[in-house]
């Protein structure tokens, strides 16, 4: 409701109280409940109603005026303890002790339809005057209704969690500030809530992106509710494929080293082996390969010869589960090849 809305009387009646000289209003009880401003009405069978958290002079009407069903009497506005413009709208009967009781009332909802409020619940009203809007509730949303979710932000150098809440659901996002792709844990501690998707949840997000992550639910409603996120992440690793042909012709001068030994490269996250003959003579070398969590571009142990004081394309390793840990032990012998 827009603050300034003309509010109409449910009920004709004698005005009998009116408060508008507030121009505060907040989130804090102890601090604005006795600032909002209304008008009470009292109705010939000894009811009363209450239009509650009116703009600064939004009464049109005065103490003693008799008025009739649905005559303006006021503005609607955001004084008192609130947290936006809105309208409190109060319907009281008296007992034989003077104190208010409850009083079974239906209501009309969005869709015309008339319909008794459950606790717990959120709905929504109807107004003949404002364009139709849709209707979106929290205890409704599933996991689906956010499938293919993706959005662009900026670069923050960090990854982090958004919170959105419909009705008493919460929407947690993903966001990935990085300019490249990192895979995310995302657990949470909760109480009194239910998550749309089994903990912890794993994610690749792509660089600069914002991802669903879940929907928090309450178990019961009538209680309160609070969750803690917990978010690990690290780059993820691409490996990047490559094959034994783009390597099997080289062939590298080196120096003299009176050494056979095998060099390491990383290569889009791939080892490649190369062989070097450090020696002044030909040599012939067996060499067995112990790979963990890795597969190999050739089979092992592998038989080659290599001529004096060159380096040879041996094969490539590269890693079968990114999540895991991986590892490769090499073994080898030789013996000089005399022509």
């Amino acid at each position: 409701m827009d603050e300034g809305t003309p509010i109409h009387t449910s009920r004709g009646g004698i005005v009998f109280e009116i408060k508008e000289d507030s121009k505060i209003g907040g989130k804090e009880k102890d601090m604005f409940h006795k600032h909002a401003n209304f008008i009470k009405i009292y109705h010939r069978d000894g009811s009363y109603a209450g239009y509650s958290h009116l703009k600064y002079n939004g009464a049109v009407v005065n103490v003693g005026e008799a008025v009739s069903s649905g005559q303006l009497i006021g503005y609607s506005g955001d004084t008192g303890w609130s947290s936006g413009p809105h309208l409190h709208f109060a319907f009281n009967v008296l007992d034989s002790d003077f104190k208010t009781k409850s009083i079974p009332t239906k209501f009309l909802n969005h869709d015309g339809k008339s319909i008794t409020l459950k606790e717990g619940y959120f709905y929504y009203g109807t107004n003949p005057d404002k364009p139709k809007y849709k209707v979106v509730f929290g205890r409704t949303l599933k996991n689906e209704d956010y499938e293919g979710y993706s959005k662009k932000i900026k670069f923050s150098g960090k990854i982090d969690f958004r919170s959105e809440m419909i009705d008493r659901t919460t929407v947690l996002f993903i966001a990935n500030g990085f300019d490249e792709e990192y895979e995310v844990i995302m657990d949470i501690k909760s109480l009194n809530l239910k998550s749309s998707r089994k903990l912890p949840i794993k994610s690749t997000i792509p660089p600069s992106t914002e991802k669903i992550g879940l929907l928090l639910k309450p178990v019961n409603l009538n209680e309160a509710t609070e969750y803690e996120v917990r978010i690990s992440y690290k780059p993820k690793l691409i490996i990047k494929e490559i094959i034994n042909e783009e390597f099997e012709s080289h062939s590298k001068k080196i120096k003299n080293t009176n050494e056979i030994e095998i060099r390491e490269e990383d290569i889009g996250n791939n080892f490649v082996l190369f062989l070097k003959n450090g020696l002044l003579e030909k040599q012939k070398v067996t060499i067995d390969i112990n790979p963990n969590n890795m597969k190999m571009s050739k089979e092992s142990p592998l038989n080659l010869e290599i001529e004096p004081l060159r380096e040879k394309f041996l094969l490539i390793l590269s890693p079968i589960d990114t999540n895991k840990g991986w590892s490769y032990s090499v073994r080898y012998s030789f013996i000089s090849v005399r022509d």
